[in-house]
């Protein structure tokens, strides 16, 4: 017989996105997403007024921020379909807090 060749294809993987939608303004909320690989989740605010450092967010005003979870892959796994959260970002009682 003759030499045989074998093509290896990445593994795909999944993004699931779990939490609470709705927050208060001023209250950090952490972000909780798994990559099935087991590799880590980046996120990025997509639209509203927000700021993520690593995995919390935080909304200063009411309104709604969506947030996209991705996880671009390597060497074994292919890149992941991106995944979006909408938030619901409530006024507290007082009307919105900026820190």
């Amino acid at each position: 017989s003759g030499p045989a060749r074998v093509a290896v294809g990445k593994r795909s993987q999944t993004i699931s996105f779990q939490g609470s939608t709705s927050v208060a303004a001023g209250q950090a909320v952490t972000l909780l997403a798994n990559a099935s690989s087991g590799m880590p989740v980046k996120f990025d605010v997509i639209s509203g007024m927000a700021v993520i450092s690593g995995n919390t967010l935080m909304a200063s005003q009411g309104g709604t921020v969506v947030v996209q979870a991705s996880q671009p892959g390597d060497a074994t796994f292919e890149p992941a379909a991106n995944v979006m959260q909408t938030f619901f970002i409530t006024a507290g009682p007082s009307g919105p807090h900026i820190p």
